[in-house]
């Protein structure tokens, strides 16, 4: 299928309507907690899910030597991270996010990045929402972070559109396991 990302995103947005995301998130957290990089990680960066996302907030309640940042998607300018542990407001689109005057953390800091997706393909490259927040942030991130798309089984596929700014991640997780994307 050599289609454009708006036709993906309305292929991806269908499969969510008709997904049973708490399952699936059940089973990532439960992949991701026995995963080497994510028990030997000091901070792990993950998201506050839309609805239809998959939840692995679950993983801040069994890795207890780890520390938790998220993000804030502020009016202008790229995605902030924070503790996951301040205080929280709700953004506009119904998600929880730190509040403005939240302390901030140096994406240095993280070792581990879980990054949402309406798909992602076999590379690692991914297909957001369009507004790009991801791909910034991924680009401030030190070569070694482990970046992890999250993503149910069925929206990983062959090959998707990308370009040059768009940052693949470097593994995926499914219902199905941990694997790293491929370099073909």
């Amino acid at each position: 299928m050599n289609s454009t990302k708006e036709e993906w995103r309305a292929w991806a947005k269908e499969l969510i309507l008709g997904a049973d995301a708490s399952s699936i998130s059940r089973e990532m957290v439960r992949h991701l907690a026995s995963w080497r990089p994510i028990r030997d990680a000091s901070w792990i960066l993950l998201y506050m899910p839309l609805k239809g996302e998959p939840d692995v907030t679950g993983l801040m309640d069994g890795l207890v030597n780890s520390s938790f940042a998220t993000t804030r998607t502020p009016l202008k300018g790229p995605l902030t991270i924070h503790p996951a542990d301040v205080p929280m407001e709700r953004h506009r689109f119904g998600y929880m996010q730190p509040a403005a005057d939240a302390e901030e953390i140096e994406p240095s800091m993280i070792d581990v990045v879980l990054v949402p997706g309406l798909a992602f393909d076999r590379r690692g490259n991914r297909l957001g929402w369009g507004a790009g927040y991801y791909d910034q942030l991924l680009v401030r991130m030190e070569p070694e972070t482990y970046t992890v798309g999250v993503v149910p089984q069925e929206r990983i596929v062959l090959s998707l559109p990308h370009e040059a700014h768009d940052v693949p991640v470097s593994h995926l997780v499914t219902e199905d396991g941990v694997v790293a994307a491929s370099k073909k």
